[in-house]
């Protein structure tokens, strides 16, 4: 996952021809900013952090299972066998606190 970031990070700074992108500047800038927040955490800092904000969004009453749900049907045809099982946990993870 770190590589991944990493990855998207330095892409996404490189500058796009007009036509490839329709991403506001400030949406990017605002990955790159989650990006550098979370780099350099080990696995179990970031699940902390996942769950700290999964807690808030319950709480909050902005948590949606089925927006989870859709989200992991979506990024999983992006993602190996092994990705796809970790999604899967951390999903279980979420919905079972």
């Amino acid at each position: 996952m770190k590589k991944d970031l990493r990855s998207m990070a330095k892409k996404l700074s490189q500058p796009a021809a007009p036509d490839e992108t329709s991403v506001d500047q400030r949406q990017i800038d605002s990955v790159m900013e989650q990006a550098r927040r979370y780099d350099g955490k080990s696995e179990n800092e970031l699940m902390d952090e996942l769950m700290k904000k999964v807690g808030e969004q319950k709480a909050s009453g902005s948590f949606s299972p089925e927006m989870l749900d859709q989200f992991a049907q979506r990024a999983s045809s992006m993602m190996d066998d092994a990705q796809k099982k970790k999604l899967r946990q951390i999903i279980a993870r979420i919905k079972s606190n």
